[in-house]
């Protein structure tokens, strides 16, 4: 499974962050996120006391094609308060992307 430009632009976004400094990094400058064009699921907890959905609404917001999915009932780590429903989110978001 691969979306043409998507192996190297996810990996120059890791990379600008996890290698370099990270105010170099491309997470730091919210216009980045424009440039980034490879399919986006967020994954949100309604109840996150952490980081509240707004900022998950704004993320999503940021991406020109980005996905919000947001579980009720759930607070800062879906994936391990709700993990079958975050695999049945990921899972419904890739056939939606590579169907057939």
């Amino acid at each position: 499974m691969n979306v043409t430009g998507t192996t190297n632009a996810v990996g120059h976004w890791l990379f600008s962050g996890l290698y370099n400094d990270e105010r170099k990094s491309l997470a730091a400058n919210k216009a980045n996120y424009r440039a980034f064009t490879p399919p986006v699921l967020v994954i949100w907890g309604r109840e996150d006391s952490t980081t509240p959905l707004a900022q998950g609404e704004e993320i999503a917001s940021l991406f020109p094609h980005a996905e919000l999915a947001v579980l009720d009932g759930v607070n800062h780590i879906p994936q391990v308060e709700r993990p079958h429903d975050v695999v049945r989110l990921i899972a419904n978001f890739l056939r939606r992307i590579f169907p057939g």
